[in-house]
């Protein structure tokens, strides 16, 4: 499915009061300063609030706690 596809259908799903979580993947450090890197979740999530006309600029809010709930066995 391409993204022209989904795009309508997103608008639709938030007004229905809706969210939309997109999931990418990022390399970090494993320890501060080490060479080691893991890959770990970036979770954000959106809301009609995050779109609306009186907003300057989308929010996103990345969950963190909810990332380490989830993934936390990827940071260890």
């Amino acid at each position: 499915m391409e993204d022209q596809d989904v795009a309508p259908n997103m608008k639709e799903w938030l007004e229905c009061n809706g969210r939309v979580i997109l999931i990418g993947w990022r390399k970090v450090k494993k320890k501060k300063g080490g060479k080691a890197t893991v890959w770990a979740p970036r979770i954000k999530e959106y809301t009609a609030d995050d779109f609306s006309d009186k907003a300057e600029k989308p929010r996103v809010r990345v969950k963190q706690e909810a990332m380490i709930e989830r993934w936390g066995d990827l940071y260890r």
